[in-house]
């Protein structure tokens, strides 16, 4: 995960309840990760084995919570403050190469919750790890419209990434960008995000924007962009859609 605010190290001993150090909840959001601030985010940087235990005391709100890590294989489990023999939730974290990956529990509660990591291979490896909100990430989606001839009108045509897999579940748009167009072959291009109800015009001298994260458009989506006509002429327009999306799973 990128970890460019609020980072901790490990502190041993950790292995036995009484020992377990506290940590704050992640509280990152989408907006940080854009900005690249990464306020609100707090991750711990650990090593773990077969022959070692680490406990964490954090404090959670009820809600959806996530266990997000990278790095080194490990059992979890979480328990509740007034019970700790029996946990209310376990699960294990396998490095499978794949990078950060997250896995959801329930905060039925605000509260004290305990964290306890046991490690899975014998050889001492670091980890990363999150505790409370989402982490995220962002990426972005190309698409190349293929040839249009422009022919006396406005040219209308659709995008459709509702059902794009490559997008992850969750993804805003920060930024679009238009390739293929200028100011001396068309008079821009006006987008249209059915889904999320957002519409932007775009010059062919600056045939890009960035799209505010809290008007919350979605990436996948029901999509129009209209090539405005300027003379007859085939272009070979292209869209990158940037998104920051939240690591769930």
């Amino acid at each position: 995960m990128n970890v460019c605010a609020e980072t901790v190290s490990e502190e041993e001993p950790n292995d036995i309840t009484s020992q377990a150090q506290l940590i704050f909840a992640n509280s990152e959001s989408a907006s940080g990760c854009v900005n690249g601030t990464y306020s609100g985010q707090y991750v711990v940087n650990g090593t773990i084995s077969s022959y070692d235990t680490d406990w964490y005391m954090v404090w959670l709100s009820a809600g959806t919570k996530y266990v997000t890590s990278s790095g080194a294989s490990f059992n979890y489990e979480i328990y509740e403050e007034n019970d700790l023999i029996y946990p209310m939730y376990t699960n294990s974290y396998y490095n499978n190469g794949s990078g950060v990956s997250a896995q959801s529990f329930t905060v039925t509660t605000s509260g004290t919750y305990y964290v306890k990591l046991t490690g899975i291979l014998t050889s001492s490896s670091s980890y990363t790890l999150a505790v409370g909100g989402p982490t995220y990430l962002v990426d972005d989606y190309y698409y190349y419209f293929g040839s249009i001839y422009m022919n006396g009108s406005n040219y209308v045509t659709p995008l459709y990434t509702v059902n794009e897999t490559s997008i992850p579940n969750g993804a805003i748009v920060y930024r679009i960008i238009m390739g293929g167009i200028t100011s001396t072959n068309v008079n821009g291009v006006d987008i249209l995000n059915i889904t999320g109800v957002y519409s932007c015009s775009l010059s062919g001298y600056n045939p890009s924007t960035n799209v505010s994260i809290y008007s919350n458009v979605p990436a996948k989506a029901d999509w129009r962009f209209t090539f405005k006509y300027k003379k007859n002429i085939t272009i070979y327009p292209s869209v990158t859609i940037k998104y920051v999306y939240p690591v769930t799973s």
